[in-house]
């Protein structure tokens, strides 16, 4: 199981209470992730956790981040691929077209923006991805 993790840190115990749990690495795309591994087998993998958070929202780099490493993401070896949750990424995508060069009186730039670039995911690439997706919404 692949995660897209978006959700603050400690959400993301219920993956670790799987088996057993790496410390925290940085992939080759320069993305944050942990995994975790069978505790009868320690070399079979179960999960990876990948990272994604906004950490400076006035030079926002968490959604380009998340782009570069959607490319570079083999799908063939995934069976299970989960966005946790979906919420985060849109807040992301919203951060970055906030960054984006705008008038301030068109209050509806960024929504509109955001909504774009999540459309081009949600239509063109997790549309006909070829494994199972799951997408956590937290609704309140």
């Amino acid at each position: 199981m692949e995660v897209i993790f978006t959700d603050p840190f400690k959400k993301d115990i219920p993956y670790f209470l799987r088996g057993e749990v790496t410390d925290y690495q940085t992939s080759p795309e320069g993305v944050l992730y942990r995994e975790v591994y069978s505790k009868k087998d320690n070399d079979k993998r179960l999960i990876r956790l990948n990272y994604f958070h906004e950490l400076d929202p006035n030079n926002p780099s968490a959604f380009d981040e998340f782009e570069r490493f959607w490319t570079s993401l083999d799908l063939s070896n995934i069976k299970t691929l989960v966005f946790d949750g979906y919420t985060g990424l849109e807040y992301l995508a919203r951060v970055k077209a906030d960054a984006m060069p705008h008038q301030a009186e068109d209050g509806w730039f960024v929504p509109r923006e955001a909504k774009k670039m999540m459309q081009n995911y949600l239509r063109s690439y997790f549309y006909g991805i070829p494994c199972n997706l799951a997408m956590v919404g937290h609704v309140s």
